[in-house]
C-alpha cells in the first residue's frame, strides 16, 4: 500500500505481526519483571507463562478493529485506566531522524474541564546523546504540535538563551527558520526570524507575528494543525534560500493550547541538541560529528486515567526526517507503530499496526479523541 504522508496507513485488521511482536510483548513484561512490578501477584506469573506458550504457539490477544477506526489507538476498547504502548520501526524508505510522541487528557468535573499534555516517555532506542530529559534542556532545534482545528487556538514561546557570541551570530543576531507543517505533513507556512541576547517571543498562531516586528498572514493556518520546527541558522540574508542548521544550544520553548471547552493543554516543546565534535564548525552538514541528534526509541508510552465519563484525549504522533542542504529543511518522515494497550490489572491487548508520518488520535473508548 503506497504511503501518504501524514496519512494513517493500516497494517492489517486489528492484528500485529504475530511471533516479532508475542517476542517483543514477552521482552517488555520481562523488563517489568525486572522492575518488580509484575510479580508480586498470582496473576503476574500466570500472564508470563500464557505469553510464553503463546511465543511458541503462535496466538496474539487482538482486538477487532484497525488502529484510526473511531479516530482512536485502541477501538472499542474500554480501559479507563491504564497504560498505551507503541512499539516503534523506522520505515523502509524515508525513515525519520526524529520521532516522537505527545500524551493529553481532559475531563469534565463539576462543569468545569482540566486537561494536561506531555512528551511520551522512552525505552531503548538509537539517541547519539543522553537526552533523558529533552523538554527541560536547551537545544539548536525546537519541535511541538500546534493546533487551530476544531476551535483550538496555540502560541508558541522561543527563548534564545544565549549572548550571541558564537561564530555564527554575526553582529549579536541569531537566525531562526520557523516552519509549520499540516497534518499531511506537508510545509503550509515559513518564515525567518532573529532573536538578540537572552530574546524571548511568543508566536500566536492566530496573530502571527515575527520577533521582529512582520505582521503575517496565518489564514491558511486556520482548521489546520500539525507540528511546527523551529531551527537555529547561519547568519545569512535569507535563511530560506541558503541557510544551514548550526549548533547552538540554546533554545527553549513552551506550547499553549486552549480549546474552546475552556481547558488548556501546556508542555515544554521539545529541544533537540546538536553535535559538535573535533572539526566541526558549528555548521551541520549530516556527518557523525556535525548534526543534530538522532531520537530513535524503539518504544513510547503513556499513562492514562478517567476522572470521570465524561474524558477525552490526544494521542500525537511525529516524524521528521533531516535534510541538511544547504538550506536545512526538516521533511516528511515515517515509522511503523505496533499498538498495545495495558489496563490497571496489567491485561494487555494488541490494537494493531499502523505506518505514519503524523497522526493524532484518542486512547480508546473510554476517552474518545478530543474533537469526538
Amino acid at each position: 500500500m503506497e504511503t501518504v504522508p501524514g496519512r494513517l496507513i493500516p497494517g492489517g485488521e486489528g492484528k500485529l505481526p504475530t511471533m516479532n511482536n508475542i517476542k517483543q510483548l514477552y521482552i517488555r513484561y520481562f523488563d517489568i519483571i525486572k522492575e518488580e512490578r509484575l510479580m508480586n501477584n498470582l496473576f503476574g506469573r500466570v500472564l508470563l507463562l500464557l505469553l510464553f506458550f503463546m511465543t511458541i504457539s503462535g496466538f496474539v490477544i487482538s482486538a477487532n478493529a484497525q488502529v484510526g477506526t473511531d479516530n482512536l489507538f485502541c477501538p472499542h476498547i474500554p480501559y479507563s485506566e491504564g497504560m498505551l504502548n507503541l512499539n516503534i520501526t523506522p520505515a523502509a524508505t524515508n525513515a525519520p531522524n526524529f520521532s516522537a510522541g505527545m500524551i493529553g487528557t481532559f475531563d469534565r468535573i463539576n462543569g468545569k474541564v482540566s486537561g494536561g499534555i506531555d512528551w511520551m516517555p522512552t525505552r531503548g532506542g538509537t539517541s547519539s546523546l543522553a537526552t533523558s530529559a529533552p523538554t527541560n534542556e536547551l537545544g539548536s532545534q525546537l519541535i511541538s504540535w500546534w493546533s487551530r482545528a476544531n476551535g483550538r487556538s496555540t502560541k508558541i514561546q522561543v527563548t534564545n538563551a544565549s549572548d550571541n557570541t558564537g561564530p555564527h551570530t554575526s553582529g549579536g543576531i541569531l537566525n531562526v527558520h520557523v516552519q509549520i507543517f499540516n497534518d499531511d505533513c506537508v510545509e503550509i507556512r515559513d518564515f525567518c526570524d532573529q532573536f538578540t541576547a537572552f530574546d524571548t517571543h511568543v508566536y500566536d498562531l492566530g496573530d502571527l507575528f515575527t520577533n521582529s516586528g512582520s505582521d503575517l498572514s496565518e489564514t491558511n493556518l486556520l482548521g489546520n494543525e500539525g507540528y511546527v520546527v523551529v531551527t537555529a541558522l547561519d547568519d545569512v540574508v535569507d535563511c530560506s534560500i541558503a541557510g544551514g542548521a548550526i549548533q547552538h544550544n540554546f533554545l527553549s520553548g513552551n506550547m499553549y493550547m486552549s480549546d474552546t471547552l475552556g481547558y488548556t493543554y501546556g508542555t515544554n516543546m521539545y529541544a533537540r541538541r546538536a553535535i559538535c565534535t573535533s572539526g566541526c564548525t558549528g555548521i551541520l552538514d549530516g556527518s557523525a560529528g556535525a548534526m543534530l541528534d538522532n531520537v530513535l526509541p524503539v518504544e513510547t508510552y503513556g499513562l492514562f486515567n478517567a476522572l470521570t465519563s465524561d474524558a477525552g484525549s490526544d494521542v500525537v504522533i511525529l516524524n521528521i526526517q533531516d535534510y541538511y542542504g544547504p538550506p536545512y529543511r526538516p521533511i516528511p518522515a515515517f515509522s511503523v507503530y505496533n499498538v498495545s494497550i495495558v489496563d490497571n490489572g496489567e491485561l494487555l491487548q494488541s490494537c494493531g499496526v499502523a505506518t505514519a508520518c503524523f497522526l493524532r488520535l484518542g486512547i480508546d473508548s473510554s476517552l474518545p479523541a478530543s474533537q469526538d
